[in-house]
């Protein structure tokens, strides 16, 4: 969650443990490894496919039970949806329960100690900083606090924490009878909000349409980029204007970079008004001729560390 956009971003939901319960056994659709000795989860044993036309759809088959998940988020929203259709061909009644991992923590950090505490109550989770709302359509049940030791090998190659803590307050379960298929959805944002989580994806569907059609490309991958590039197009809101983001998901909004990215982002896919915004974003800090690298955040000061920049933006206002 850009809960000062683009730069101070929240790690609310760090995952989803998912189960589902059959009537003969438990299995996992989620995937995570642990640092406290437990059971590794290992969903990724039972997905058969993943999908990605401009929604992401992973689909698990379980003994006889079909799972698709599908993920999207509100435009310019702390919102994310996520779309669950449950296809029961056994006999047996079947459950799908879904927890949710929590940080409530900057983008960088690796929880290390029990410093939060996550309450559910109404519909909304707590902790002493920040407020998470969730709805559902199927039920939402609350449970003890837990915490999960998790383990980040990956992180541990580059110097990162091999290991942090998210923590489960309460759950999401659906029931879905023999020989029935069922759709449910879990909603979080910032804002409280109606449950509304399949018209966001039609939201998000059309919205990539409209990039596709407007960027005046006809080459099939120049469309997809055209469309890819909206995700790092955001807005500064110390400027009230748009920059471009570095990357996901810990970068910012680096004049070097920004400058660099523009031409292909907004340019060629004919973005010119996102464009005129950017450099005038940039332009609002400039000093002694010279564009932030970074800007400032909090207490802090821009800084200029960067000569480059500078004639990156002139080269982008000459385009």
């Amino acid at each position: 969650a850009a809960v000062k956009a683009p730069n101070e971003r929240i790690t609310m939901v760090h995952r989803l443990s998912e189960m589902l319960r059959l009537d003969d056994r438990d299995e996992y659709l989620s995937t995570q490894t642990f640092a406290d000795g437990r059971a590794a989860e290992d969903g990724f044993r039972n997905l058969t496919s993943f999908t990605f036309d401009d929604i992401p759809c992973w689909t698990y088959h379980v003994g006889g039970v079909r799972v698709e998940r599908k993920i999207c988020m509100g435009w310019e929203e702390n919102t994310t949806a996520v779309l669950y259709t449950v296809e029961n061909l056994t006999d047996k009644p079947c459950d799908l329960e879904i927890t949710p991992q929590l940080k409530f923590a900057p983008k960088e950090v690796a929880l290390q100690r029990l410093d939060q505490k996550f309450i559910y109550k109404g519909g909304k989770i707590t902790s002493p900083d920040y407020s998470l709302y969730l709805t559902s359509d199927a039920k939402v049940e609350r449970r003890p606090g837990k915490w999960q030791l998790l383990a980040y090998p990956e992180d541990e190659k580059d110097g990162r924490p091999e290991r942090g803590l998210a923590g489960s307050c309460c759950a999401v379960v659906k029931t879905v009878k023999p020989g029935r298929t069922e759709q449910f959805q879990i909603l979080f944002s910032l804002e409280p909000t109606t449950l509304r989580g399949w018209e966001l994806m039609q939201q998000a569907k059309m919205r990539m349409q409209q990039l596709e059609e407007s960027c005046g490309l006809t080459d099939p991958m120049a469309r997809q980029l055209a469309k890819s590039a909206d995700a790092y197009i955001v807005r500064r809101d110390s400027t009230a204007g748009k920059t471009i983001i570095a990357g996901y998901p810990l970068f910012s909004d680096w004049g070097r970079d920004t400058m660099i990215a523009l031409p292909g982002c907004c340019l060629s896919t004919g973005r010119f008004e996102d464009a005129k915004s950017i450099l005038r974003t940039f332009l609002a800090y400039e000093k002694d001729g010279l564009v932030p690298n970074l800007f400032p955040e909090g207490e802090s000061q821009p800084m200029y560390n960067t000569v480059d920049a500078a004639l990156l933006l002139i080269d982008c206002v000459y385009r």
